[in-house]
């Protein structure tokens, strides 16, 4: 590991999750059984781009 970029520690791990499987672990971990279902209905790009709309 180097040092953080734009001096900002790397809190998550190496790891990469999508947004909605990192969301229902929390919950699952502590034995609630609901699903995480994502909104699809969002698409893709930046969320600046989602925000301004």
């Amino acid at each position: 590991m180097g040092v953080p970029l734009f001096g900002v520690p790397e809190v998550a791990g190496p790891e990469e999750y999508r947004l909605d499987d990192l969301t229902a672990k929390l919950p699952a971990a502590r034995g609630c059984l609901r699903d995480v279902i994502p909104n699809t209905h969002l698409g893709h790009g930046a969320f600046s781009e989602w925000l301004a709309r």
